[in-house]
């Protein structure tokens, strides 16, 4: 029964208005992991930390994961919209679970009237996190578009230009070893 009404809830929760940038949804995916105020239990899992003053501050914070699917406003300061979360455990493959969510969550956008098959495919914002091709691959039967972001020392970028006389190492810092890009 409960699982019933979970179910009804998250209808309910799917056919209030949602969000648009210019009438197309705009969904975001994210597993957030930090919950150092969590309380104990035996399932929780554990993730590592980095010190902000060298390795020894580094320290394990227990924590339960937790996978969402949120529709994003078009104004920053209205934040999201959460669609759905499920709870990752250790044997759980972040990907694997991520693709059935997203699956779940615009079929039953189709089945509240949230979605027709004359709109835009709905758009999925990735973090860095996830592996956007695998994730592709996994969602293609599916009327999704998906944006991956790239890890903050990842970057897109012309050959490096030639060192100039007198400038130290700052510039460094703006431009590392070149990545090739394939396709398979």
């Amino acid at each position: 029964m409960a699982a019933a009404n979970i179910e009804a809830l998250s209808d309910l929760l799917m056919s209030l208005p949602l969000p648009r940038f210019d009438g197309r949804i705009v969904l975001t995916v994210d597993v957030p992991w930090l919950r150092s105020d969590a309380v104990c239990l035996p399932d929780r899992l554990f993730c590592l930390v980095y010190g902000r003053n060298g390795r020894s501050s580094d320290h394990v914070v227990p924590n339960w994961p937790d996978s969402f699917v949120a529709a994003l406003t078009p104004d920053r300061r209205l934040g999201t919209q959460v669609l759905d979360a499920v709870r990752l455990g250790a044997a759980d493959d972040a990907a694997a679970v991520t693709a059935g969510q997203l699956c779940a969550v615009v079929e039953r956008l189709v089945t509240v009237g949230q979605r027709q098959r004359s709109d835009r495919d709905v758009l999925v914002v990735i973090d860095p996190g996830y592996d956007v091709v695998r994730l592709a691959w996994m969602l293609r039967d599916l009327p999704v578009e998906l944006v991956g972001r790239l890890r903050s020392d990842h970057a897109l970028w012309l050959p490096t230009p030639p060192r100039l006389r007198g400038v130290g190492r700052r510039d460094a810092c703006y431009h590392s070893d070149q990545e090739r890009l394939t396709t398979r």
